[in-house]
């Protein structure tokens, strides 16, 4: 089924500006509308990175997550080293975490040391943060990557805090309208996105 056939007259990037953001899970119909592989309950590490290493290197990721059960975990555990071995080939990455954990920081204060100029950690901060606190909610538990030159996505519609898997999860073989919308709503709340507080100890 095509997206016409789905929506009429195909415009997706007009449908998707209609709904507010009281609700940030996409449908089933979008998403598969947009070209989704569903993946169900998955987890990152396990499911996504292997996706990702096989179409090859990016030249950015933007990451969102909340406490970052993922990257808490020890270093060979498929994310972390895939977070590695992608800023090593100088993938860029953007990590934004709603509320990082301590054991999170750690992890990013690692990273942000060793490729300081590449590896961004970021966290909502600053005096206009009130107005995105609705769309910051939303993401505590609605998580997504996007990758870009080769195009990727990877949405999760729902991610329990302190778990490693999620459910609902989609993934998208190239950069589409919803990759487009996402990254407007990132570059929307830019001004309360500060660099991460790193924890020191033990680096």
């Amino acid at each position: 089924m095509t997206d016409a056939e789905l929506f009429g007259d195909g415009s997706l990037d007009k449908i998707l500006r209609i709904p507010s953001f009281s609700e940030e899970r996409f449908s089933k119909t979008l998403l598969v509308g947009c070209g989704g592989n569903f993946k169900g309950k998955a987890g990152i590490a396990t499911v996504l990175v292997p996706l990702l290493e096989d179409s090859g290197t990016h030249s950015k990721l933007t990451i969102v997550g909340n406490d970052g059960p993922n990257i808490s975990k020890e270093e060979d555990y498929p994310w972390f080293k895939f977070l590695v071995s992608s800023l090593a080939a100088g993938t860029e990455i953007d990590y934004l975490l709603i509320k990082p954990s301590a054991s999170a920081r750690l992890k990013l204060g690692e990273l942000r040391k060793s490729y300081p100029t590449t590896f961004h950690p970021l966290e909502p901060k600053g005096n206009e943060i009130s107005k995105y606190q609705e769309r910051l909610k939303q993401w505590e538990t609605f998580h997504f990557v996007i990758a870009e030159n080769p195009g990727a996505l990877w949405i999760e519609n729902h991610h329990p805090y302190s778990e490693i898997e999620a459910q609902d999860c989609w993934y998208f073989e190239t950069e589409n309208v919803l990759s487009l919308e996402l990254k407007s709503r990132l570059e929307e709340i830019r001004p309360c996105l500060k660099a991460l507080e790193i924890e020191t100890t033990g680096l």
